[in-house]
């Protein structure tokens, strides 16, 4: 991941990489603990210890950006918010502890089923405009974005910067120029 930032720069990095993710941390993680999605820093680790043969290469070139865990060390996580082609819910990301969520995150805190993202493109002249909204689903724990809890089933818009909270697992919503940056004070 490092070499990709020196490599390409904030410009190309965002271009390449174009696109809204969560930047986050779940405390206390060990090495059992995982976040799963299109683009994460557990995906690797957790196949690793599947013991899945054919593990793909870190490729900063391709198409997809593929992240080690230890490159962020164990508990950090990015993971791009899109859609996974065979979840059920086709009108909006989930979010929680159970597999089969567009963003999975195995945390005590987290509910099987903790929230939603639905994503709305709004076209003003030759503008589009997205915007996220975030719903919890009347998880256990709840849902906080910049400290203030979400109701639930309550959608509320989340713009970038804003710091999200899915039970003890924090959160950024970032887009790829923040990322470039959040990630670069990391390395």
């Amino acid at each position: 991941m490092e070499d990709a930032i020196n490599f390409m720069g904030p410009r190309a990095f965002a271009g390449r990489y174009a696109g809204f993710y969560l930047l986050g941390e779940v405390p206390d993680a060990n090495e059992d603990d995982f976040v799963t999605g299109v683009i994460t820093i557990g995906k690797l680790a957790e196949m690793k210890r599947r013991g899945k043969a054919s593990i793909p290469p870190l490729d900063y070139a391709g198409d997809e950006l593929i992240i080690e865990s230890k490159v962020l060390e164990v508990g950090r996580f990015v993971v791009e918010l899109k859609k996974h082609t065979n979840n059920a819910w086709a009108d909006w990301i989930s979010i929680g502890r159970a597999a089969n969520n567009d963003l999975a995150i195995k945390h005590t805190t987290i509910s099987k089923l903790h929230a939603r993202i639905q994503v709305e493109q709004i076209t003003d002249g030759a503008e589009t405009i997205t915007r996220h909204w975030l719903t919890d689903t009347d998880s256990t724990v709840g849902t906080v974005v910049n400290r203030e809890r979400l109701g639930n089933s309550t959608p509320h818009i989340i713009e970038v910067g804003d710091r999200i909270g899915f039970g003890d697992v924090e959160c950024v919503f970032v887009d790829a120029p923040r990322l470039f940056e959040e990630l670069a004070k990391l390395s």
